[in-house]
C-alpha cells in the first residue's frame, strides 16, 4: 500500500497552474488478504490518514 503526496500541486485540475517537482510516496506495507474486503478498505483509509496528518499538519 502507497500514499503519493505532492501530487495535486504538481497535477491540478487546471492544467495551467501545474509545476515541475517532486513527489513523495510513502510505503505503508502489505496488507494480508485474509479478511473481508471492508476491514481492509477502512484499515488502509486510516493507515493512509495517519501518514499525510503527520506531513501536512
Amino acid at each position: 500500500m502507497y500514499t503519493f503526496q505532492g501530487l495535486k500541486e504538481m497535477f491540478p485540475f487546471d492544467n495551467k497552474k501545474g509545476y515541475p517537482g517532486k513527489i513523495k510516496v510513502h510505503f505503508h506495507g502489505i496488507l494480508p488478504p485474509n479478511t473481508n474486503a471492508e476491514t481492509l478498505k477502512t484499515e488502509a483509509f486510516y493507515r493512509m490518514k495517519k501518514v499525510l496528518e503527520v506531513f501536512y499538519v
